[in-house]
């Protein structure tokens, strides 16, 4: 399980999650019956279907880190300006 306090994602294998926007180290998850789902508590994607490569998100905001800060939104469509 993903501690949003955890330690740092490292560089190299980043992955990111369709359902709840946050980047987690590729191979975390969280076991529910016979489905590895995202990491973070309270998060309904799976690891198989929404499960996204950080880089293919970065390809669209070219802003984003090149290594995600843990627990933090990253919206696909980019962050909303306030």
């Amino acid at each position: 399980m993903t501690d949003p306090k955890g330690p740092p994602i490292q560089a190299g294998d980043i992955a990111w999650c369709l359902h709840c926007e946050r980047a987690y180290q590729k191979g975390e998850s969280r076991p529910i019956r016979d489905l590895l789902m995202c990491p973070y508590p309270g998060c309904d994607g799976d690891t198989v279907l929404d499960q996204w490569k950080w880089s293919h998100v970065r390809k669209s905001n070219p802003t984003y880190p090149a290594v995600p800060v843990r627990g933090e939104l990253y919206p696909l469509y980019g962050k909303a300006k306030v």
